[in-house]
């Protein structure tokens, strides 16, 4: 179990990245497929012999048959009930792992804070990010242990899963037939692979060293692939304490803590694709440097190039730091103490973990050397809470153990006293099984050593075995036509006589104020306003009214007449304003002193930070 010392980057993107529950309930739905093939098969194997038993066969012959038959179709039967046992357990596993995936901090969550983290830093010019970034690494802590808590219980659910499963009887002699191919495909036997390692205290294939974790390492305690030297994590890197992949040097890490650096050449450098030492950004080459793209010594912002001071960032005392409050040469981060510094609170000289002390640890809280792993005291030391080197397992006082909680040399078990141990609570020398070695009234006397018998009657071989070029990096050209010389540097003792700071708010005198009269508006007289109320005009037209007289004809009795309609009124009304003034006589307001006094001091002690020298090296 690897997943506590891992970020939350790592661990929530194994979790969302990974195939789902998909293929779990794909196995449940293959194990009841299974189940239900089996329970038939018995169904139709007790028809069969049942109906031969009870018609035409009879005799001896008969009864001997149906005797044998019995254990063949219990064992059908039992088959078909571990095979839907089986189909259960892999929906208890879906169930787990939804619930681990649902307590599982987002990755969009971790990269935002990351990101703002980064922001506060290059911006803590004056020290007043300084809340907001321990906020944040505050923050960034509560995500780390929500993902180990929901690994661990993922990893306890899935192993109760798994301590729940039973084995699959073997088929009875002559059922293979029947039965051969059924159980061939649901109880295969895994492949077993054959494990090299040269060395001592290595988990996994192809390690040469000692307390490796990965395959294809060189070195000591580089925790993944293919690096070569040592306390690295991640893949291809070769040098000391780096953190990511890709990278060549000493104590290269990521931009903030957690982050993996990338493709780093040089000492000290935090984010990806810089050279030089103590760099802080993407592609700076130089020293100090901190930003992107720049190209110098102690630049701060983007793409420039030149010199721009010893150091960047704030708070830092020695040359080519970027970073807060760092104390020395090429550190980067936050609160180093040494050389080559990368990540926070590291004494010491190419650490990229945090809060160390000592040489190119790249876990948390280690003292020592090339420590991966966090709460070590001892010297590449993968694992945690151990004490000694070369502990791939955890908790462990000695040397080269991969198992947990042992004292000893090279013990592979948990909680073992003693040497080469390969099971558990024992104590002694190359046992293998279980409270082995142990001194009591019932333990039957003293036994340290277990037997060993030796046969030397072995015929046998192994290979042929090729292994495959291993590229660690690509070819990388570099070509400086010049040859730079640093140092000597010779820093003397830095003596800071005490000092006071101290401010007074003077006094505040307000006044006078005059306000003249303010007019909104003036006066005005009588004003007479005419309006007229009209109805629009129009015509009325009556039309002729006739008879008929004799002789035939008509005679008009009346009309057409013709009537206008319309009318107009006028109407008139008067009004008048008066003036509107405020503060008609003004507003004065007197010379009001307001007197206060506000102080703040603030004062140290006298202090001497002493020196140190570098020799001249050519570079």
């Amino acid at each position: 179990m690897t997943f506590p010392v891992l970020p939350p980057e790592i661990n929530s993107a194994l979790m969302y990245a990974g195939a789902g529950p998909e293929p779990f309930l794909a196995a449940a739905a293959a194990w009841d497929e299974l189940a239900a093939e089996l329970s038939s098969a018995a169904a139709s194997f007790g028809s069969v012999t049942s109906g031969l038993a009870g018609g035409a066969w009879q005799g001896a012959a008969s009864v001997a048959m149906a005797a044998a038959a019995v254990p063949y179709a219990g064992w059908l039967n039992a088959t078909a009930a571990a095979a839907e046992a089986a189909a259960g357990q892999a929906r208890v596993v879906v169930g787990v792992f939804e619930a681990a995936l649902a307590a599982a901090v987002a990755p969009s969550l971790i990269a935002a804070n990351r990101s703002r983290l980064v922001s506060l830093v290059l911006s803590n010019l004056f020290g007043q990010n300084t809340p907001a970034i321990a906020a944040a690494e505050f923050d960034y802590e509560l995500m780390w242990a929500q993902d180990v808590a929901a690994m661990l219980a993922y990893h306890s659910g899935a192993s109760a899963v798994v301590s729940a499963l039973t084995p699959f009887a073997e088929p009875l002699a002559g059922l293979h037939a029947v039965a051969g191919a059924a159980a061939a495909a649901s109880a295969a036997e895994p492949v077993k692979t054959l494990a090299v390692n040269l060395g001592l205290g290595n988990v996994g294939t192809f390690n040469a060293g000692w307390a490796n974790i990965g395959s294809y390492n060189v070195g000591g305690a580089n925790v993944g692939d293919f690096n070569l030297g040592g306390g690295n994590i991640g893949n291809n890197n070769f040098g000391f304490g780096n953190v990511g992949s890709g990278n060549f040097g000493l104590g290269n890490s990521g931009m903030a803590p957690g982050l993996l650096g990338l493709a780093n050449i040089g000492f000290g450098n935090s984010g990806n694709s810089n050279i030089g030492f103590g760099n802080m950004g993407v592609g700076n080459i130089g020293f100090g440097n901190s930003g992107n793209g720049n190209f110098g010594i102690g630049l701060t912002g983007e793409n420039l190039t030149g010199f721009g001071g010893f150091n960047t960032g704030s708070g830092n005392i020695g040359l080519f730091n970027s970073g807060t409050g760092n104390v020395g040469f090429f550190n980067s981060g936050t609160g180093n103490v040494g050389l080559f510094n990368s990540d926070s609170h590291n004494i010491g000289i190419g650490n990229s973990g945090f809060t160390s002390a000592g040489l190119f640890n790249t876990g948390g809280f280690n003292t020592g050397l090339a420590n991966t792993g966090s709460y070590n005291s001892g010297s590449f030391n993968p694992g945690d809470n151990n004490s000694g080197g070369f502990n791939s397992g955890s908790v462990n006082t000695g040397w080269f153990n991969t198992g947990d909680i042992n004292t000893g040399v090279a013990n592979s078990g948990n909680v073992n006293t003693g040497a080469f141990i390969a099971g558990h609570y024992s104590n002694g020398v190359l046992w293998r099984g279980n409270y082995e070695g142990l001194i009591g009234p019932v333990s039957g006397g003293a036994h340290i050593l277990p037997e060993m018998p030796l046969s030397l009657a072995i015929n046998g071989g192994v290979g042929a075995i090729t292994i495959q070029p291993i590229h660690i990096l690509p070819e990388i050209p570099i070509d400086f036509s010049t040859t730079l010389y640093l140092g000597p540097l010779v820093v003397p003792d830095i003596h800071v006589p005490a000092f006071s700071l101290g401010a007074v708010i003077p006094n505040i005198s307000i006044g006078p104020i005059k306000i003249d009269p303010i007019t909104l508006w003036t006066g005005r007289e009588l004003v007479n306003h005419t309006i007229y109320a009209a109805w629009p005009t129009t015509s009325i037209t009556i039309p002729q009214i006739q008879q008929i007289s004799p002789p035939p004809g008509l005679t008009t009795l009346i009309g057409p007449i013709h009537i206008n309609m319309g009318f107009s009124i006028p109407l008139t009304f008067s009004y008048s304003i008066p003036s509107l003034t405020l503060f008609p006589n003004g507003l004065s307001i007197p010379d009001a002193p307001l007197t206060f006094s506000v102080g703040a001091a603030v004062s140290t002690d006298a202090f001497t930070i002493p020196g140190f020298s570098i020799p001249e090296q050519a570079l």
